[in-house]
């Protein structure tokens, strides 16, 4: 522990402070409710269940977008454009069918695999963050994704 005294000495207050984070008087101490506190829970939720991990990797998305160009012309007739979200939802969805230990949660001492792959996207509204789920997103087409997507963001 770092003290706040003189050279790093731990003065009464810092031991306090961890007890009571509202015993330093420059802490303010905020009591959240509603969405700010069902965000908060979920997210630290998460945090104890789950192993966090960061995967960074290039891909050529060539394809992709010459894919979305066709499907932008097939699916006007239905007033639905193909996004990026979309596709990346169904890649996500179907890296996690092909790697079923990513798609887990701790239990106790135990790891439980998760039959249904849901992937969640976060969205900034004016108070706060939104987290949006497509269920079962590998079962799903990517029409199917896209239309989840827009139906939640009128929603």
């Amino acid at each position: 522990m770092k003290g706040s005294g003189k050279g790093d000495k731990v003065l009464e207050a810092d031991v306090k402070a961890l007890v009571d984070p509202a015993a330093l008087p420059d802490v303010q101490v905020a009591t959240i409710t509603g969405m700010r506190k069902a965000i908060g829970q979920r997210m630290l939720k998460s945090s104890q269940t789950t192993a966090p991990f960061t995967l960074t990797t290039e891909a050529d998305a060539t394809q992709t977008v010459k894919l979305r160009q066709e499907l932008v012309s097939e699916w006007r007739k239905e007033s639905v454009r193909p996004t990026a979200l979309a596709f990346l939802i169904k890649a996500s969805a179907k890296a996690l069918r092909d790697h079923p230990l990513l798609n887990a949660r701790w239990v106790g001492k135990t790891l439980h695999l998760i039959k249904d792959i849901n992937i969640g996207y976060a969205v900034a509204i004016p108070n706060g963050l939104m987290v949006p789920v497509v269920r079962q997103a590998d079962r799903k087409s990517l029409f199917e994704i896209t239309h989840e997507i827009v139906d939640m963001a009128k929603k």
